[in-house]
């Protein structure tokens, strides 16, 4: 008689402990599929941090974003036999838009005539290490002993033309013109030719 209850038990545990376990057997496949949203969320996250990163670079040329800071040795009025030794330090700030840089810097010469300046760079790549920039910038000047431009505000406009060396650092020559367009009783004006050395501040590779 034991042995018939046995049985019957077992019958009636039978479905119960077949469908339990296909529940453990479906488990696992339910697991990874519900889990998978989770990593590949993980995986897609460098394109979620993508555009931080970009933001650093220049669109223009693709390449990482840095300030510079500019020296250059030249000469006052090159057009004219009266010619003064300059010296010019310049800032240049990170490109701000397709090579727009805002710059800030001052020049003295030999007669300890000073300007200081303000104003805008705009790089532009003629190739992928020759770069072209003209240059427009408003400041103040005090004579000195040298040159009499005709007003205490002057204009200054010009062009550069650079090579950029694997460094990053840049060696240029440039041409601007100092003017005081005309608000003075005076407009003489002078053109200074310099030497330029460039070179960055926190530069990334």
């Amino acid at each position: 008689m034991r042995h018939i209850v046995f049985s019957v038990l077992v019958l009636a545990a039978s479905p119960a402990f077949a469908q339990y376990s296909n529940y453990g057997y479906d488990a696992a496949p339910q697991q990874q599929t519900y889990q998978q949203p989770y990593e590949q969320a993980q995986y897609q996250q460098p394109s979620y941090q993508e555009p931080l990163a970009q933001s650093q670079v220049n669109p223009a040329t693709g390449l990482v974003n840095t300030d510079y800071l500019n020296l250059g040795l030249g000469l006052t009025q090159v057009v004219d036999t009266d010619q003064n030794l300059l010296f010019n330090a310049e800032y240049r700030y990170k490109d701000i838009y397709y090579g727009l840089r805002p710059i800030a810097g001052f020049h003295i010469d030999d007669e300890s005539a000073i300007y200081g300046y303000a104003g805008f760079n705009w790089d532009l790549y003629l190739s992928d290490h020759v770069i072209f920039t003209p240059t427009a910038s408003i400041g103040a000047y005090s004579q000195g002993d040298g040159q009499d431009l005709g007003h205490g505000l002057e204009f200054r406009t010009g062009i550069e033309l650079a090579y950029e060396l694997e460094s990053k650092s840049r060696v240029g020559l440039q041409l601007t013109h100092l003017s005081n367009a005309g608000i003075g009783d005076r407009n003489p004006g002078t053109e200074i030719l310099q030497v330029n050395y460039a070179f960055p501040l926190g530069w990334q590779e």
